[in-house]
């Protein structure tokens, strides 16, 4: 047994060896491979944080001041679509996430710090105002917004002003670059003397027909200027036929407001104080005699429309007829205009936003806006200016009621998002019909949750006030809808003085004319009518 025991050592030795040998290369496979798993680990993490999502867009914060705002309608994204970039001036706007004197206080003393803003002006409250080249920024104190004129090498610090979500709440207000814009109109050609008597004439030969039985029936326009109609979904009956012998006691009026009922209706907007943020008034047009209270430009050299786009969208808000053809709504309202658009129709989005706070500080009540801006992508959000704006209309008890723009072509397939400023959750944004009661082929549609259409109204071949030879023409567009909208809200608050802001919105979307197969994205709430 001892030999044996002699003879099997080596042999042991040697297998223990091995054993230790084999132990010792899986211990360090084991090493190797939990260092793999650890370096893959490592770039999983970096990875995911470069794939992390981007902190919540700018807009957001402010939306959070105001949850209950009643003008969002839509839970999520209900569609998304291309379009063009729109283009920026080269300004910046700076707005703050509490309107009050010391806020904005705070944010100049932070501007001066960071970018060296030195220059300092204030808007005016009347007369003729244009920012001065070597001014570097402009306050607009009630909405606390500035506006900012830097060199391009101060962008840098701009940029880290609102970079990172933490820093803006830290430093209380969002900077975001300023846009051009334009009106919402698509010009049409002027209607003639003679075009007007034609029309009377055929209103009044049409409304004498016996078999009529008392009902003048509207029926679906051939073409929509040039383009194949829709065939669109059935209307309510309200916007096909009327129920009531036509026989106005005053002048024949548009088929736009025989549509929301405003012939009928005895109010005329008396007291009311409105606002046009527009290319100005042609303020020698008879049809505004003796009813501009004021007027400022920030273009130019006085209020005198010289583009015709303001003056006819006044004319359908509270224009007085001096022809046979009734087109103004709130005949008897106050008119305040605001020129802010140039002889091309162009401005620049802080002068608008400038207009919009002057007409507040002014007491008006319903500030219409035929102005748009296109929207890039959904992700871009809306104006934290433009916001704050609508905002503090609401706050002193009146609304701003805007364009849904006109950069849709749904004959070709093409529908597009709502426009700014009509894309801000606290405005109001307005689509265009044609005289069927269809969606007009150019009316932007809603496809972002803070651009959305709240209403309709007539926009295709709407017949208004203007700086022609003529003194009147037919113009298409999402401007010549908003007016109609604005128009009513003033009879609403002759008929009820409490009214404004949130309360007038409710009134308008309970007097609105929608049915369950229309599509809300379209028409919103649907065509508000005037109280009977």
């Amino acid at each position: 047994m001892a030999k044996e025991k002699k003879k099997s050592s080596p042999q042991s030795k040697k297998e223990a060896l091995a054993k230790q040998k084999a132990r010792s290369k899986e211990k360090a496979k084991s090493k190797a491979q939990s260092k793999a798993k650890s370096k893959d680990k490592t770039k999983s993490s970096t990875a995911s944080k470069k794939r992390a999502p981007r902190p919540e867009p700018l807009a957001d914060l402010m939306d959070r001041r105001h949850p209950q705002s009643l003008f969002v309608r839509s839970a999520q994204i209900v569609g998304n679509e291309p379009g063009g970039e729109p283009v920026t001036t080269g300004r910046f706007l700076a707005t703050t996430l509490d309107a009050t004197p010391e806020a904005t206080k705070r944010m100049l003393r932070e501007l001066q710090d960071q970018v060296g803003v030195r220059r300092v002006v204030s808007s005016r409250d009347g007369g003729v105002f244009e920012m001065p080249k070597d001014a570097e920024a402009m306050v607009l104190q009630s909405l606390g917004i500035v506006v900012l004129c830097v060199d391009p090498t101060q962008t840098k610090a701009l940029a880290s002003t609102s970079r990172g979500q933490s820093k803006r709440k830290q430093a209380g207000f969002v900077v975001e670059p300023e846009y051009f814009c334009q009106h919402a109109g698509r010009s049409q050609s002027a209607a003639s003397a003679d075009y007007l008597r034609g029309y009377r004439d055929a209103l009044d030969q049409w409304i004498e027909q016996p078999d009529l039985k008392q009902k003048l029936i509207y029926e679906p326009e051939p073409l929509d200027r040039g383009l194949p109609p829709s065939p669109g979904p059935k209307l309510p009956l309200g916007w096909q036929k009327r129920t009531q012998p036509f026989r106005s006691p005053e002048p024949i009026s548009t088929w736009g407001l025989q549509q929301t009922r405003v012939d009928v209706c005895p109010l005329s907007g008396n007291g009311v104080r409105v606002a046009v943020i527009d290319s100005g008034l042609d303020l020698q047009h008879p049809g505004f005699t003796d009813r501009v209270a004021k007027t400022v430009s920030y273009v130019g050299h006085s209020a005198q429309d010289d583009h015709g786009h303001g003056t006819h969208c006044a004319g359908t808000l509270c224009g007085q007829e001096s022809t046979t053809l009734r087109y103004g709504i709130a005949r008897q309202a106050e008119l305040y205009v605001a020129k802010v658009l140039d002889q091309n129709g162009r401005g620049m989005e802080a002068n608008v936003i400038a207009g919009i706070e002057w007409a507040i500080n002014q007491g008006c009540r319903v500030i219409s806006v035929s102005i748009e801006r296109g929207v890039d992508s959904c992700s871009s959000g809306f104006s934290n200016a433009y916001e704050a704006a609508g905002l503090r209309a609401i706050q002193q008890n009146a609304l701003v009621i805007a364009a849904a723009g006109n950069r849709s072509r749904r004959s070709a397939g093409i529908q597009r998002r709502v426009s700014a400023p009509a894309n801000t959750p606290s405005i109001v944004g307005v689509g265009a019909i044609r005289p069927s009661g269809h969606i007009a082929d150019f009316s932007n549609r809603t496809f972002c949750r803070y651009g959305e259409v709240d209403f309709v109204a007539p926009g295709v071949e709407v017949f208004s006030s203007d700086i022609t030879s003529e003194q009147y023409r037919t113009r298409d567009g999402t401007s010549m809808a908003t007016p109609h909208v604005a128009g009513i809200a003033a009879l609403l608050i002759e008929q009820d003085p409490e009214l404004g802001g949130e309360s007038l919105y409710r009134r308008l979307k309970e007097l609105s004319l929608m049915s369950s197969e229309l599509d809300p994205a379209d028409y919103g709430h649907g065509m508000p009518r005037a109280p009977q």
